[in-house]
């Protein structure tokens, strides 16, 4: 909770120096196919495949529960062309472990804190093409039946492509790879 203070106490200094020629972006977004829910749909298949080969039960996953949910404050510097990201993530995975007969449940809750940067390539009254990567950490939890300790780690979002059409209120969509999904979509407000 402290570095989300932290990221939004430096994202309104940085706006009050230049407060004169700055616009602020708010975002709502949902997305899907995170980095986090690729690599665990990895780790559940080579344990699947290989405890099977050595094992004579026979096992299996599901991921039962999935959602990515995005909270962004994006800032326009000097060049309109530039803005700094701030973001909120939080993910959840509810994971079915199946070794035979015994089925096993547990959570995945990610939050995740990102900063980075959008370069506006086209720039209309009310359509804006971009691309954009932000950085950050990831903190784990885990709760059910597992002995996976709670961790953090690196994590980043890389926005291959992204377009908005709107001007004070506006929509948006980007494909990228991260944190917040390889489909990534949702609401803006600007003022």
């Amino acid at each position: 909770m402290k570095k989300i203070c932290l990221l939004l106490i430096v994202f309104v200094a940085a706006y009050t120096v230049h407060a004169q020629d700055k616009k602020i972006e708010i975002r709502s977004s949902a997305g899907y196919l995170s980095d986090a829910h690729i690599a665990t749909v990895l780790d559940k298949s080579t344990y699947a495949f290989f405890g099977s080969l050595f094992n004579k039960e026979t096992k299996n996953y599901r991921i039962t529960d999935y959602g990515i949910y995005s909270q962004d404050l994006l800032i326009r510097l000097n060049n309109p062309h530039i803005q700094l990201t701030g973001s909120y993530v939080y993910e959840r995975l509810k994971i079915t472990d199946y070794s035979g007969i015994n089925a096993t449940t547990y959570k995945r809750s990610m939050s995740t804190v990102l900063a980075g940067m959008h370069y506006n390539y086209v720039m209309k009254q009310k359509f804006s093409v971009y691309s954009g990567a932000e950085f950050g950490l990831r903190f784990d939890s885990y709760s059910g039946q597992t002995d996976k300790p709670n961790i953090a780690q690196f994590t980043c979002q890389i926005i291959g492509g992204g377009i908005r059409y709107g001007k004070t209120f506006a929509g948006f969509t980007e494909l990228g790879y991260g944190a917040k999904g390889w489909l990534h979509t949702g609401i803006a407000v600007s003022f």
